[in-house]
């Protein structure tokens, strides 16, 4: 429980530090097709973590139910990766591919 909550407000404050640092750097991120993806890509991401730990909160909730909904958010995670890859590899350089699979 103290591990979700813990991982919940993290999540929280790093998402909202990203929609602020992206929100003051626009120009700039909107400007680069590889930046505008990966902060995309970042934003989703911490969305992701901070939907699945929300959802460990919920009280009274089975094991076979906790691992569902963790199946459900890692799934939609794997296909947003799968479908976002083709456009970045396009105008992908060699240090923004390394970055992109360490990722």
């Amino acid at each position: 429980m103290n591990f979700a909550i813990g991982l919940a407000t993290a999540s929280g404050a790093l998402t909202g530090l990203v929609f602020v640092a992206v929100s003051l750097h626009t120009a700039d991120v909107l400007g680069s097709a590889f930046h505008r993806r990966r902060a995309e890509s970042t934003f989703v991401i911490l969305l992701g973590i901070l939907t699945a730990s929300l959802l460990l909160l919920l009280p009274g909730q089975g094991r076979a139910v906790v691992a569902a909904e963790m199946l459900f958010v890692g799934a939609v995670m794997v296909y947003r990766t799968a479908r976002t890859w083709p456009v970045l590899r396009t105008g992908l350089t060699h240090e923004a591919g390394i970055s992109y699979v360490l990722g």
